[in-house]
């Protein structure tokens, strides 16, 4: 009887994992169209502040990024929540939270996605949500070039 529970429970877990593996955030560099895709593991997780200009000027230091959620047909939802979080110190497990950005997902979307400014260099996590639940997250550490 009990050989039945563990092979039960083992069989959720691993339905559990490979259902989440189909779900995964992609970080991107553009916003995402059907002619210009984001690539998977196309960005690394060090990234740079780029040098904004206007009339020749320097204006600000500050990098934009997309960040996708693929596998939405999975998760049969109708909104993904993604949160941005700072590090505060990572030794302590202290995050503060920067951004939420809410979107509507509908019926037949394969993905969505959300686009984030950074203008000061730190680690950050991604994280994306279904109903308060984490569903994936992504890190990503902004330098600045010296």
């Amino acid at each position: 009887m009990h050989y039945r529970l563990i092979i039960l429970l083992l069989l959720l877990i691993t339905s559990n994992i490979i259902s989440k593996a189909t779900v995964s955030i992609i970080a991107c560099d553009h916003a995402p169209t059907e002619e210009n895709p984001c690539e998977e593991n196309g960005l690394t997780y060090l990234q740079y502040l780029d040098t904004i200009t206007k009339n020749d000027k320097q204006i600000k230091l500050e990098k934009t990024l997309y960040y996708i959620l693929t596998g939405l047909n999975e998760l049969k939802t109708n909104a993904v929540v993604f949160k941005l979080y700072q590090t505060i110190d990572a030794k302590k497990y202290e995050y503060k939270l920067i951004k939420e950005i809410k979107v509507a997902v509908k019926k037949d979307w394969e993905f969505c996605w959300a686009k984030f400014v950074f203008d000061q260099p730190n680690d950050y996590w991604i994280r994306a949500y279904k109903n308060d639940v984490l569903i994936d997250e992504d890190f990503v550490s902004i330098n600045v070039r010296k």
